[in-house]
């Protein structure tokens, strides 16, 4: 998929979780719905998705494949990841720590796309 489409994908995405925010939000507040959209799409689908491409080269599977792994994928990784820093690091189970560890969590696979890039180049 041409990088303009994975572009593409993620600004609607956005401005679908940003509709679905604001209709919400006129019946529970703004940015309680806003928290809750965005805070599940950051828990169920991002670490899920970035991760698909790590493990699948883009011509292996699909995007809709990759998207309807994505949700399944991501409990587990974000699961598995809290256990891992409560029992490895003894830190506590809360909001904060989740959503740092998530964040880390997200970012890994970049870095490795990054670093694999890079590689590639080099031996061109």
């Amino acid at each position: 998929m041409p990088k303009n489409k994975v572009l593409q994908h993620i600004l609607i995405s956005l401005i679908i979780l940003a509709l679905l925010s604001f209709v919400t939000g006129l019946f529970t507040g703004l940015l309680f719905s806003f928290r809750i959209y965005f805070g599940l799409a950051y828990l169920f689908i991002l670490p899920g998705y970035t991760w698909l491409y790590i493990f699948f080269n883009k011509d292996e599977i699909n995007e809709a494949e990759r998207f309807i792994l994505t949700l399944p994928s991501s409990i587990i990784l974000v699961s598995l990841n809290t256990v891992f820093y409560n029992k490895m690091f003894n830190l506590p189970v809360t909001t904060q720590n989740i959503l740092w560890q998530n964040l880390l969590l997200i970012l890994i696979p970049f870095l490795i796309i990054i670093i694999k890039k890079r590689i590639e180049k080099h031996y061109e």
